[in-house]
Order: C-alpha cells, then structure tokens, then sequence
C-alpha cells in the first residue's frame, strides 16, 4: 500500500505562476528551513508582513472541498500554509513529525511549482519497523511535475527529499489536522 498518494496537474499554469512569483517577491521574509538542507519557508517566518495571495487560498479551498476536510484544522504556521524555496544542494533528511493535536494526524499537501533534477520527495516502503532500529530501508521516490499535488501524513509517515540539483525548488504546502 502506497505512503502518499499523487494527484498529477492539480493546479494550473496561472496559479503556478501565481504562487512562484509571489515567492520570488517576499523570499526575503523567509526563514532557515532547520531541515540540515539549503531551503528557505515561511513556516518559522511569523511576520506580519507576509500575506499569502488570493490563488493560495483559493487553492487551499479547493483541497478542503475536494477531500472533504471542512472539520480540519490548520496546523500553527501562518494560515495552515507554508511557502518554500530550496536551493542546489539541499536535501531534508528522514523525519517524521509530531503529532501536534491529540487524536489528530497531520497531513501536508505539497505543490510542486518549478522544474526540478533531483530533490524528489521520498517516503519509506515499510516505516514501521526498520526505521526505528536505523536499519537502511528501501525509500519510494515520488515523481511529480510542475503543478502536481503529492500528499501523506507527515506525523504518521517517514520522508524526505533527495539532494537537490537543479538551481531551486519551488513548493507549496498546505497543511491539516485531521481526526484519527
């Protein structure tokens, strides 16, 4: 059974330029990732000059809609969202977040914005058991393409990405608390 699950061309050429210039424009408020890699985010960035634009919200309506998440809440980054650009070089070591609401799981949906060689997000087949012990466990690489969506439960699911080749990544994440 698949970790994630893909969802290929899930915005359009607007809104993906739409998002990639509006990072390009406030790159500048975004903080250190803390991931050991070369990215940048607004997730730790809390200033009160960020403000999303109009198609991210739009998108993040279209997700709630979509997948029936009406009774999710947002995790504590500003507006449940999160902009990211990650640099050649960068790389997000193996992780899996907290669980941040009792009896909640958390789940990102993740936007791929720019063309990328290298820098594939990658969950673990069997993340139960071996990645506990710190054995090497065979990884699943996700492959997506500008304007494809990919989504997994990052409380509950080990991932990363691989080293990033090309000049940068642009993404998106949107993200929720969902019941158990």
């Amino acid at each position: 059974m698949k970790k994630y699950k893909l969802h290929k061309n899930f915005i359009n050429e607007k809104e993906i330029n739409d998002l990639s210039t509006w990072i390009d424009t406030n790159v500048g408020l975004f903080s250190d990732a803390g991931m050991g890699g070369n990215r940048l985010t607004t997730r730790y960035s809390f200033s009160d000059e960020i403000v999303f634009p109009k198609t991210a919200f739009d998108i993040q309506k279209k997700i709630i809609d979509k997948f029936n998440l009406k009774d999710s809440t947002f995790p504590h980054y500003k507006d449940g969202m999160v902009a990211s650009c990650a640099y050649q070089g960068d790389t997000c070591y193996l992780h899996r977040d907290p669980r941040y609401e009792e009896g909640y799981k958390t789940v990102h949906y993740n936007i791929l914005l720019s063309s990328i060689v290298g820098g594939e997000p990658f969950v673990l087949k069997n993340p139960n058991s071996e990645a506990r012990k710190h054995i090497p466990v065979p990884e699943e690489n996700i492959n997506v393409d500008i304007g494809d969506m990919w989504t997994y439960d990052i409380s509950e699911v080990f991932h990363g990405s691989k080293l990033l080749k090309t000049k940068e990544r642009k993404m998106w994440v949107f993200g929720f608390h969902i019941k158990k």
